[in-house]
């Protein structure tokens, strides 16, 4: 089975053995959020798992530490920081609390 996997703007082919295929996943299309930053603070609010909102654990003087990918992750850490911020401000976090960690992993410091 040859499979063409999208790779840049470009494309990179691989020979798979067929008995050791299980399935091919096609990405389903989506619909663009009408309100993607009222989805992104609604997820911050409602996380899957938790009884409240990340937000309600942190007080005013807290520090907070964000973890975020290097440049060569398209994340979409560009939308969801300024809705992440206005909620950890709105809870009393000022600015200068705040640091960011830059997770490189094997790229370059």
């Amino acid at each position: 089975m040859n499979l063409a996997l999208p790779y840049g703007s470009g494309q990179l082919n691989a020979d798979v053995d067929w008995g050791r295929c299980l399935a091919v996943l096609e990405i389903a299309d989506a619909p663009e959020l009408p309100n993607l930053d009222g989805a992104i603070d609604h997820a911050l609010r409602s996380p899957i798992g938790l009884g409240e909102h990340i937000f309600k654990a942190l007080h005013p003087g807290d520090s907070v530490a964000i973890v975020v990918s290097d440049s060569f992750r398209k994340t979409g850490a560009e939308r969801v920081l300024p809705v992440l911020l206005a909620g950890l401000n709105a809870e009393g976090i000022r600015d200068e609390d705040i640091r960011f960690v830059f997770a490189t992993g094997t790229h370059r410091a």
